[in-house]
């Protein structure tokens, strides 16, 4: 079961997460994926160069979503991840996804194959590796059903 980018938009994640775990079939996996708080301070910080939104961001429980003009609730993956376990999934495992690329504010050198290829290799090494797994973009967990 696939859960990208869906909870931080739900009015009720806890109750979200309980219907979807429910359909996921003994031994299925179910993969969760939503913006890291912490990576969204650092976002603001280093690519959009506003310490002030960075600043608000900390601790902050919404932010707004440019992309569909309404808050978003910040979702901490400990807590979602606790949710997958009270739920009957068990060995979940946590992945940062775009450590470094989103703080990358030179979007043409992205587009560089050598420099991609370099960049694409280094997020493959830090993508479960502590502590970059904490300020990636996005948190993104999968657990298997009991």
């Amino acid at each position: 079961m696939l859960c990208h980018n869906v909870l931080q938009y739900h009015p009720e994640p806890e109750a979200a997460v309980a219907v979807i775990s429910a359909q996921v079939a003994p031994s299925g996996l179910m993969s969760v994926m939503c913006p890291n708080p912490s990576g969204d301070v650092l976002d603001a910080a280093i690519r959009m160069e506003d310490p002030a939104l960075a600043r608000a961001l900390i601790g902050a429980g919404k932010r707004e979503s440019i992309t569909f003009g309404t808050d978003m609730t910040r979702l901490e993956s400990i807590v979602i991840q606790e949710l997958l376990t009270s739920n009957g999934f068990d060995a979940v495992t946590e992945y940062g996804v775009l450590v470094v690329t989103t703080y990358i504010a030179n979007n043409d050198r992205k587009y560089e194959p050598e420099f991609y290829g370099a960049l694409e290799r280094l997020e493959l090494m830090l993508r479960d590796v502590e502590p970059y797994v904490r300020i990636a973009r996005f948190w993104h967990l999968v657990g298997r059903r009991v």
